[in-house]
C-alpha cells in the first residue's frame, strides 16, 4: 500500500464514518462540578482507529519547530518526502510513516538524534494530549570512558547496559574495538527514576555518559538540574575519582 492510499484510506474512512446515537453509546452524567460525557468502549474503539499508527516523537529536554522536526524525519526515515506530521504543541509531534516498514524502523531503530539532542519515539496512546505530556522513557546511547579493555566484550557490555538499565544493543566499532577507548551501548531509561551516574565494576567506579539528554545530577541521578542545585542527600560515591574518569576521556 502506498502512502497516498494509506492517508487517503484514513481520510475516507474519517469522512464516512457514521456512528449509531444508541442508547449506551453516548452517556451524559450529572456530577458534582457540572456534567460529563462519556462514550462507550466500542465507540471510542472506533474514534481511535484511525490513529493506531501515528508516531509521538519529542525532543527530550528541549522544543523544536515544526519546520525543524519535519527535516529531521525526512533525513532520518522518510527521504522521498512521503509522511504527514501533527503537532501535538508542548513540543510533540505526530508522525504518519508511509508504510508499516519506516514506522517499525522509528520504533525500534533508535537511538534517534536531532543534532545533539535525543529523540524520544513512542506510539500513540489513547487520551494524549500534548500539552500535559511528559516523556517518561527514551533511548540513548550510554558511553563508559576509561572502562577496562577485557570488558569489552558483548556479555561484559550487556551485563553493564541492563545494570545501569536496560540494554538494547551494543555498538558495532564497539565489539569490533575499532574505536579503543570509546565504549558505547544503547539503552532504554525511564526517566521517572534516578540515573546511574558511576556504579563500582569490581573494584573500581566506573563514570557512565548518557548523550543526547539535559543536564544530569551526579549527586541524585535525575534529570533537570546540576549537582550544585540539588536538595537531595549525596550518594556518598566518590566523585573524584568518578569525575577523574570524566576528564580522562
Amino acid at each position: 500500500m502506498s502512502f497516498k492510499e494509506r492517508l487517503l484510506g484514513i481520510r475516507r474512512r474519517r469522512a464516512s464514518m457514521k456512528v449509531q446515537i444508541e442508547p449506551g453509546n453516548v452517556i451524559m452524567e450529572k456530577v458534582l462540578m457540572g456534567e460529563k460525557l462519556k462514550f462507550s468502549d466500542r465507540v471510542k474503539a472506533i474514534f481511535r482507529e484511525d490513529w493506531e499508527h501515528i508516531v509521538v516523537v519529542s525532543l527530550v529536554g528541549v522544543t523544536h519547530t515544526y519546520r525543524g522536526i519535519s527535516n529531521a524525519v525526512k533525513r532520518m526515515w522518510c527521504p522521498e518526502g512521503e509522511f504527514e506530521i501533527l503537532d501535538f504543541t508542548n513540543g510533540f509531534f505526530g508522525v504518519l510513516f508511509p508504510s508499516a516498514e519506516e514506522e517499525d524502523k522509528a520504533l525500534n531503530g533508535g537511538p534517534w538524534f536531532v543534532g545533539p539532542q535525543c529523540l524520544s519515539v513512542q506510539r500513540w496512546i489513547p487520551v494524549f494530549r500534548g500539552s500535559t505530556a511528559t516523556v517518561n522513557t527514551v533511548v540513548t546511547w550510554i558511553r563508559l570512558p576509561n572502562l577496562p579493555v577485557e570488558y569489552y566484550h558483548e556479555i561484559a557490555l550487556f551485563s553493564i547496559g541492563n545494570f545501569v538499565s536496560r540494554t538494547l544493543k551494543i555498538d558495532e566499532k564497539t565489539l569490533n574495538a575499532d574505536r579503543g577507548k570509546f565504549v558505547r551501548v544503547a539503552v532504554e531509561l525511564n526517566l521517572n527514576e534516578p540515573l546511574t551516574p558511576s556504579f563500582q565494576i569490581e573494584d573500581r567506579w566506573q563514570v557512565v555518559d548518557y548523550e543526547g539528554l539535559p543536564v544530569i545530577c551526579y549527586n541524585c541521578g535525575c534529570v533537570g538540574h546540576g549537582s550544585i542545585l540539588c536538595t537531595s542527600e549525596s550518594r556518598n560515591q566518590p566523585e573524584t575519582e568518578a569525575q577523574a574518569g570524566k576528564t580522562d576521556e
